[in-house]
């Protein structure tokens, strides 16, 4: 077979490493647009001096925000204060303050300047400023999953049972700051990819009106893979491999992993990786394996045939000797029908007898094959001939008896 035609081997690939997959965390947080401070400024904020207010951060946007500590209900001191689009706090009796980047001892000692320095409301060494973060900004993205369908799991579908339809999940994710990465929208949506989806993620970068075009379109019970088909067309798409072969270059960069508003992950179910089997083994319609390679003789295993038993079933069927011609020469021939991706059919005929012995034979099942057991033109001669041995010498052995 030439090479080309013996597609890429599976087994060959090995994880990733999925720290590759989150953004580095930093050593501090830092502000930006969207953070919501809790602020106390004494005379100021609150302007009455005998108020102190107690916050509670409850702010749940869905169930799968993730809160910067690990905490849902964090107690404050203050009064809520959102930093502005442009990075800047607004405060009673002060000049807008720029906070973006800045950590929340930096922004407290900002805050201090601003009323002690800047305009000297305060008197410095006397002021009393609390700052703490209350709710951190978010990161609203969309995860479509194709791979978790109310349980389903991959399977040997036969004709009896085929999987006539199925349905994706679609959730709408909070990350906060900093976590705002493929590896968290993973987990808060049922983690890695299952085995009947691809180990592949694809991110569809976008804007937050595309967000809301998406969102709808799914509540309109559009199909997660048609919706990313569409829309992804018009923006920077990036593929994830969860496995790729040592030394291979992965085809995308730390930033591309970092999730903003506006951003799709789509994870695309294996729908059309199966093998179809038929000849002398049980017609069928097998998932092949995600992860490893699967030759010809593994195929007619998992087709529940065996290679060396009668008409390639396995041992359980019982040798029925006199059904037949096939049932005492096991039958070595295989041939595959493959279709190209230019369309073209080929036929592949593999000699068991041969692959048993030479591993170079055994030779790789493509999506799409059609594996078929059969006997080659002398097998069924020779099982002809000693199935009417075996009828006379039966019938001779009954004759004396009677």
């Amino acid at each position: 077979m030439p090479c080309e035609l013996l597609g890429e081997s599976r087994s060959a690939k090995v994880p990733i490493d999925f720290s590759l997959l989150r953004q580095k965390p930093p050593e501090a947080y830092r502000l930006g647009p969207g953070d919501v401070l809790a602020i106390y400024v004494q005379d100021i904020l609150p302007p009455t001096p005998d108020t102190l207010p107690l916050l509670q951060g409850t702010f749940l946007p869905n169930s799968v925000y993730f809160p910067a500590n690990g905490l849902n209900n964090t107690p404050s001191v203050g009064i809520p204060m959102t930093i502005q689009g442009d990075g800047s706090l607004q405060l009673p009796l002060a000049n807008p303050i720029p906070l973006a980047g800045a950590t929340l001892q930096e922004a407290a000692d900002a805050v201090r300047k601003a009323y002690t320095v800047d305009k000297k409301v305060l008197v410095a060494g006397r002021e009393q400023v609390l700052l703490s973060l209350l709710r951190p900004r978010v990161s609203r993205v969309m995860v479509l999953r194709d791979d978790i369908a109310g349980g389903e799991s991959a399977r040997t579908i036969q004709r009896q049972e085929a999987l006539l339809a199925r349905r994706g999940t679609a959730n709408a994710v909070d990350l906060p700051a900093f976590q705002n990465d493929v590896l968290n929208a993973l987990l808060a949506t049922g983690g890695l990819p299952g085995v009947d989806a691809y180990s592949d993620i694809w991110i569809i970068h976008g804007s937050a009106d595309d967000f809301e075009i998406t969102e709808q379109a799914v509540k309109n019970g559009d199909a997660p893979a048609n919706v990313m088909k569409r829309y992804g067309a018009t923006r920077h798409v990036v593929r994830v491999p969860l496995r790729a072969a040592p030394g291979e270059p992965l085809p995308f960069t730390p930033d591309d992993v970092v999730l903003q508003t506006g951003d799709i992950v789509y994870i695309e179910t294996r729908q059309t990786e199966f093998f179809y089997t038929g000849g002398l083994l049980p017609g069928g319609q097998i998932p092949l394996p995600r992860d490893y390679d699967l030759d010809v003789i593994g195929a007619i295993a998992l087709a529940n045939g065996s290679v060396a038993g009668p008409h390639g079933f396995n041992g359980a069927n019982g040798l029925q000797f006199r059904s037949g011609p096939g049932n005492i020469i096991p039958p070595t021939r295989v041939l595959i029908l493959r279709t190209l991706p230019d369309g073209e059919q080929i036929k592949i005929r593999v000699d068991i007898n041969v692959a048993m012995n030479n591993p170079k034979e055994r030779i790789r099942i493509l999506p799409g094959d059609v594996v078929m057991l059969n006997y080659k033109p002398h097998e069924v001669v020779g099982n002809t001939l000693l199935n009417l041995i075996n009828f006379s010498i039966t019938g001779v052995t009954d004759l004396g008896g009677g």
